[in-house]
């Protein structure tokens, strides 16, 4: 994957496209070739904050998709792992090149 490849779009229910930046890519120790990540559509929550949402990237192909049915106790691992220092590390430089 490629730091282009870290936006992409998703229709809402009312079928309009809304643009989704990954924020964060956290390991997945179950299997290593599907990532965990955290994204936003920039929505905001009743404190006017991003709301984060979470989802497996997985390769089919020369093509990832994102699979969002992913279950609570990954979500926990998710936000868990995200504070890892070498995690922080690599989503710093992620973040960093959002703003390029």
């Amino acid at each position: 994957m490629k730091y282009d490849d870290l936006s992409f779009t998703l229709k809402n229910e009312e079928g309009e496209e809304l643009i989704n930046d990954i924020l964060k890519v956290v390991p997945n120790e179950k299997n290593s070739e599907e990532p965990y990540v955290v994204f936003t559509d920039y929505s905001l929550d009743e404190k006017d904050e991003f709301v984060n949402k979470y989802g497996r990237l997985v390769k089919k192909k020369d093509n990832y998709y994102l699979e969002t049915k992913i279950t609570q106790e990954e979500i926990e691992y998710i936000k868990k792992k995200a504070e890892d220092e070498i995690v922080k590390y690599v989503n710093n430089a992620i973040e960093e090149n959002l703003h390029e």
